[in-house]
């Protein structure tokens, strides 16, 4: 059976120089979330093999459908909502293939790194550098100016209602692909064609 990775955010040590810092009332509330991320950790289920083959699909179609959004925003229809839908799928595939790991916030959720075993491998060998266009700034708008009603989100609008920034489609298109490939490509055989039609794509 397959052991599940056990890795406490912090160790005693980091937790000690809290309290030397600021208190100890500090360095006791520091443990008790370090050890509540450890207990997550511990607690997380890896997806069977079942379960990670019934959602590559879901992961095709979120790739066909930022294609098709991206289209529909090309022939200026539907206005705002097809460039915000396109952003909404960019969102999702982004947090799938860019993470190192699993989140232990997000038991139920799958990430590309649970195809491979051990998970590491995705980010240590096969996944290529992050794409110049996911800044911290963008990364920042797609989480905070799509998908909450953050602060930010008035004068961020601001911005693009008056062309003082535009969301740089084109380049997110192909960061969220050169990802994409590299995971179908690196796959064992037998997953790699779960994923086969994205390889089509792009043709």
């Amino acid at each position: 059976m397959r052991r599940v990775q056990h890795h406490p955010p912090y160790g005693l040590g980091v937790c000690l120089l809290v309290g030397a810092e600021y208190g100890p009332r500090s360095a006791v509330a520091y443990l008790r979330v370090s050890r509540t991320m450890s207990a997550a950790w511990t607690r997380r289920r890896m997806a069977s093999p079942t379960e990670l083959e019934e959602l590559a699909p879901h992961v095709v179609y979120e790739l066909r459908a930022m294609l098709a959004a991206r289209h529909l925003n090309q022939v200026a229809f539907a206005g705002t909502f097809s460039l915000e839908a396109f952003l909404i799928h960019v969102r999702c595939l982004y947090e799938f293939f860019s993470r190192d790991q699993p989140d232990p916030r997000y038991p139920k959720n799958t990430y590309a790194c649970d195809y491979f075993d051990p998970v590491t491998e995705w980010a240590a060998t096969h996944r290529p550098a992050q794409p110049a266009v996911f800044t911290t700034d963008l990364t920042d708008r797609l989480n905070r100016r799509v998908t909450h009603l953050s602060a930010d989100r008035v004068k961020w609008a601001r911005e693009e209602q008056t062309k003082q920034w535009e969301w740089p489609v084109d380049e997110l298109t192909d960061g969220i692909f050169g990802y994409a490939l590299a995971f179908v490509k690196a796959l064992p055989p037998a997953r790699a064609a779960w994923f086969s039609s994205i390889l089509d794509l792009r043709s």
